[in-house]
């Protein structure tokens, strides 16, 4: 610290960005070690965009996120997108095979195929 400003404070840089007073003049302070940011699971995301296109494929990518995040042991993110996008996938996938059948039923004559 110079003379002029004595309540100036010098600051450093921690992994994640965040400044630490003091620790770079070597006061006795320790710079706290911070865990980087979990990032969040692109999966996760890829499901709940898909999700909201009304794609069923959204269960299967939801289903690959969850699984990847608990892996993660905390590094990923993402498990409210990843149900989300799971959630809606399955109805989308129930609402196509009600969609199918009723198309068939239609073509047939009315009649359910086979019976």
């Amino acid at each position: 610290m110079n003379a002029e400003q004595p309540d100036a404070v010098e600051h450093s840089t921690v992994a994640d960005g965040d400044t630490v007073p003091g620790a770079a003049s070597g006061q006795g302070r320790r710079a706290v070690q911070r865990r980087p940011r979990a990032r969040t699971n692109p999966l996760a995301v890829a499901a709940l965009i898909l999700a909201v296109l009304l794609s069923p494929f959204a269960a299967l990518f939801g289903h690959i996120a969850l699984g990847q995040i608990a892996r993660s042991q905390g590094r990923e993110r993402g498990v409210i997108p990843a149900w989300i996008g799971l959630g809606l996938g399955y109805l989308w996938l129930i609402a196509l095979v009600i969609v199918i059948g009723a198309v068939l039923v239609a073509l047939s004559g009315g009649t359910l195929p086979g019976l």
